[in-house]
């Protein structure tokens, strides 16, 4: 069994090839109240993009594909140079390939019914953004 020290040793050294560090965006109104964000994680080099959401009456505007956009960026600051979701068959698959995704891995019958889509993309360093 490894020490408290241990660990904090490995995590000092290792950083996020050890342990995910989480990473957030907010989307708020004129008011400064939540409407929107997302949720995620960096780890050995990946964004994992947990949660994603928008106020009902914000979305068809952009704003998620700008939370999505942000998030992006604050990854590629921390060296990250891909990005994965996942998502059901009644949620976001569309929504993610028109941002560029590809799904990776299917899981069928989850939950009864329905399924389970993972999607990924690499990130673009700014210059080949630049390029586009």
């Amino acid at each position: 069994m490894m020490s408290g020290a241990i660990v904090g040793e490995l995590v000092k050294n290792l950083g996020d090839f050890l342990a995910p560090r989480p990473i957030v965006g907010t989307l708020r109104d004129d008011e400064g109240r939540i409407v929107g964000g997302a949720i995620g994680e960096t780890n050995w080099g990946w964004l994992h993009l947990t949660v994603l959401a928008v106020s009902q009456d914000l979305r068809g505007e952009g704003w998620g594909s700008r939370l999505v956009g942000e998030m992006e960026r604050l990854a590629r600051d921390r060296g990250c140079h891909h990005v994965w979701v996942d998502t059901f068959s009644f949620q976001a698959r569309p929504f993610y390939e028109r941002l560029g995704f590809t799904v990776f891995g299917t899981l069928p019958n989850y939950p009864a019914g329905q399924e389970r889509y993972f999607l990924s993309k690499p990130l673009k360093r700014s210059e080949e953004r630049d390029r586009t």
